[in-house]
């Protein structure tokens, strides 16, 4: 998914829209079974397997997903905006790279104007409630992760779980049914659906999940403002 986020948006064929960046995996690495390179001593085996990073990818601008990932166009509230995640957050991780870029273009279509389309969005955020939200219990998890020194006092430590508890339940609350959001399965997929109980049940979470999802919410936003603008 980086990969191919890193395609549309290298080519201008579509506005990326998320946090701040993707996971920043942009190598590929292989195991390899180490009993087939050593011979005799089977007193010894099974000696497991290595695993060892044998590629890389690079965009067609000369760069690399690897470490810094996928900087969106647009970027939105997350509740891990401000908390290290992702490939950099490895002790050994491999740095970025550059290579020499290829020469490239595309006619198929012309994206709006990326300003525009990021100041319409900032607008929709700056206004929302719920975003507003997600960006305290951002903060708060950075609290949370900062913190070094626990109680040892029982009493103490029972009454922060509960206060942690509440915060994420309350993080949790904030999700509602967006009325604007209709979600149906496509016809040509219901009846693989509906032939297993379990799809069955996926499926209906997903879809629940779908319609409280704030980000599809502005994602379509975004997708108007590219239509009225053509």
């Amino acid at each position: 998914s980086e990969i191919l986020a890193a395609v549309l948006q290298d080519y201008e064929r579509a506005v990326i829209v998320g946090s701040q960046s993707t996971y920043g995996k942009g190598t590929v690495q292989r195991f390899y079974n180490l009993d087939r390179g050593v011979k005799g001593y089977q007193e010894l085996k099974p000696l497991g397997e290595i695993k060892v990073t044998t590629s890389k990818f690079y965009r067609i601008t000369g760069g690399t997903t690897q470490l810094m990932g996928v900087e969106p166009d647009i970027v939105l509230p997350d509740p891990y905006n401000y908390s290290d995640v992702g490939e950099k957050e490895y002790e050994y991780a491999m740095e970025w790279t550059e290579i020499e870029p290829m020469a490239f273009n595309q006619d198929v279509y012309q994206l709006p104007p990326l300003e525009w389309l990021k100041t319409q969005s900032e607008t929709r955020v700056t206004n929302s409630a719920i975003f507003t939200e997600i960006d305290d219990y951002a903060r708060y998890l950075k609290q949370q992760r900062d913190i070094t020194e626990e109680t040892l006092l029982l009493n103490s430590y029972l009454d922060e779980v509960v206060e942690i508890k509440a915060r994420n339940q309350a993080y949790d609350d904030l999700y509602k049914p967006i009325d604007e959001l209709q979600i149906e399965n496509l016809m040509a997929d219901v009846a693989e659906i509906e032939a297993d109980s379990s799809k069955i049940g996926r499926n209906a979470d997903m879809i629940k999940n779908l319609k409280k999802d704030i980000y599809l919410e502005e994602a379509l936003a975004i997708l108007h403002d590219m239509i009225q603008a053509r």
